[in-house]
């Protein structure tokens, strides 16, 4: 996988000595949206025993809000199995996970002489599921995860970060692919000018 109309030297130029680099995993590092969508399907279709007629075209990355927003006729103890079996699934479609190659060479160019902290919205375990996949695991000097089920839409992964390590925000260089959280890495004082946005080519 390729960053999109970015170039490993036009990256490059946005770290300096002392930056920290602050990786986000899903859609950044690694591509999980298809593992992500196989496991969802087969999840749904083990508790409702009926077809899951939705294309992974459809939509962006298929989440717990898209489930009951396309089925809204599924019950609350339907979703909750769901979600509690597509955990299960995910290792089965590891495979269908593809790491970024760009954002993977800069993590180890720079790994040695740049602190690099994995921030992401994903649960421990499925991170980690998904690094030892990559052999990726011991790329970080710190990593922040999810805490719990419900707060991945109010929690701000970088403000976590920036609590538990203490860096100056002005020295973070950010590798993030949603909108919403490069605007969260903005309002703990990272400049706009240190984030990189990345956006995969999948052809």
């Amino acid at each position: 996988m390729r960053v999109k109309n970015l170039n490993t030297y036009q990256i490059e130029s946005k770290i300096k000595e002392g930056s920290v680099l602050l990786i986000d995993l899903d859609g950044t590092l690694i591509d999980t949206d298809m593992a992500n969508y196989l496991a969802y399907k087969n999840a749904f279709e083990s508790v409702t025993k009926t077809k899951f007629d939705f294309s992974p075209e459809n939509s962006g990355r298929f989440n717990r809000e898209s489930l009951k927003n396309i089925f809204p006729n599924l019950t609350d103890p339907e979703i909750r199995e769901i979600i509690s079996r597509k955990k299960i699934f995910y290792n089965q479609f590891l495979s269908e996970t593809n790491i970024n190659e760009v954002v993977a060479e800069i993590i180890e160019k720079y790994g040695m002489s740049n602190q690099t902290i994995l921030v992401t919205n994903s649960g421990e375990e499925r991170a980690m599921k998904t690094l030892e996949y990559h052999r990726f695991t011991d790329k970080f000097d710190e990593m922040f995860f999810r805490e719990n089920e419900k707060n991945s839409n109010e929690m701000n992964k970088y403000l976590k970060a920036l609590t538990g390590v203490k860096f100056l925000p002005t020295s973070a260089a950010v590798f993030e692919n949603e909108k919403n959280e490069i605007e969260k890495a903005m309002k703990i004082g990272i400049p706009s000018e240190n984030i990189i946005f990345v956006e995969l080519n999948r052809r």
